[in-house]
């Protein structure tokens, strides 16, 4: 049904099925790939937890408000890298400003030697945390959308919003981050 070429994206109603949303929400921890995984705030509070999976980097996608009750400081005894994106769950919101920030912490945390764990949070672990997990695999591994999707789909219950999808969708029918078009460089 879909092909893997970079000029021909499929629609967005296409993609729904791919990931099956909407889907409820799940507590576990998963890894979609060797060290990484999309989760949501309760897991992001919870210091045994993050002790016991060796989470070493912290990326919250939901740094704003209310949302995720997390900062650096709620990680003091943790050796952990935090990074927060003031990031809002809504189909307006341009979250695709934040791609390359997202992907090249995830990148560099993957590569430092005490690293290779990294949590991406949002509060429900389904549309903020999910669209950055994507957008990484896109910029960073190449993958095309729906290989995305699938990846992680395969290992979370995930469901970004429509406008999220319609940006990663851009991303990758371009291979250009939306605003100021700016050229990507992949890590090979």
């Amino acid at each position: 049904m879909f092909h893997k070429v970079r000029d021909k994206t499929p629609e967005l109603d296409d993609l729904l099925p791919v990931i099956g949303c909407p889907v409820p929400c799940d507590s576990r921890v998963t890894s979609c790939l060797s060290g990484f995984l999309p989760q949501h705030s309760v897991a992001a509070r919870n210091i045994k937890m993050l002790q016991s999976q060796g989470i070493t980097h912290i990326l919250n996608a939901a740094h704003v408000g209310l949302d995720v009750s997390t900062r650096p400081t709620y990680y003091y005894c943790l050796p952990v890298t935090y990074h927060g994106i003031q990031a809002f769950d809504h189909p307006a919101f341009d979250l695709s400003v934040f791609f390359l920030e997202a992907a090249n912490f995830i990148q560099g945390a993957l590569e430092t030697p005490e690293g290779k764990r990294v949590l991406v949070h949002c509060a429900m672990g389904l549309s903020r945390s999910a669209t950055l997990v994507l957008a990484f695999l896109m910029l960073r591994k190449q993958l095309t959308l729906v290989e995305a999707l699938r990846t992680v789909s395969v290992h979370r219950n995930i469901c970004p919003n429509r406008g999220f999808l319609s940006q990663l969708n851009w991303t990758s029918l371009s291979g250009k981050i939306l605003p100021g078009s700016l050229q990507l460089c992949p890590v090979a």
